[in-house]
């Protein structure tokens, strides 16, 4: 995927940003994660490996997945969603540090603030995974399934039973 460089600010949490073009360096200081501070330049050769990249980019204390700054959920609860999606993905862990910023958010609540369009995008996002239920399982160890909707209780069945309704198909997002 390629990307112009650019700076958000939000005016307030959960808010969409407001988006301004930037240089490559606030451009990186700004991602969510530290595995999406990858940067190539467009002239250079594509990148064949990225999981390995990607694996670099987690750290040298294994790989993890961890914000940058500690107001990213705050700015973005999305982002709560999106950091469990690439843990499965990838095969990684949520940082201690990270994860105790997702159990501040579920805490104060920040998920509600979201719009049903922007939450529901999450979830398809998860739910069109290769492998969702894991995805699904951390979202309810995390309290954030509640947000969802109250009465949701994390259960394999949960997900045969979403896929049979036609409401979500793999690779539709």
């Amino acid at each position: 995927m390629l990307a112009t460089a650019r700076l958000e600010y939000y005016r307030y949490p959960a808010a969409l940003p407001t988006v301004e073009l930037s240089s490559l360096k606030l451009d990186l200081y700004r991602r969510d994660f530290t595995i999406n501070t990858l940067a190539v330049e467009a002239q250079s050769r594509p990148v064949r490996c990225p999981h390995r990249l990607l694996r670099r980019a987690a750290g040298s204390q294994g790989a993890a997945i961890r914000v940058l700054h500690n107001f990213s959920f705050v700015e973005d609860p999305t982002r709560v969603f999106r950091a469990i999606r690439f843990e499965q993905r990838f095969g990684f862990r949520i940082g201690k540090h990270t994860a105790k910023l997702v159990e501040n958010t579920v805490r104060m609540k920040l998920p509600v603030k979201l719009s049903g369009r922007r939450l529901a995008n999450e979830l398809k996002l998860i739910l069109s995974e290769e492998e969702p239920s894991s995805a699904l399982r951390r979202l309810d160890e995390f309290g954030l399934l509640r947000f969802v909707h109250p009465q949701i209780a994390y259960g394999p069945g949960w997900i045969g039973c979403w896929r049979r309704s036609g409401r979500c198909s793999r690779g539709t997002a």
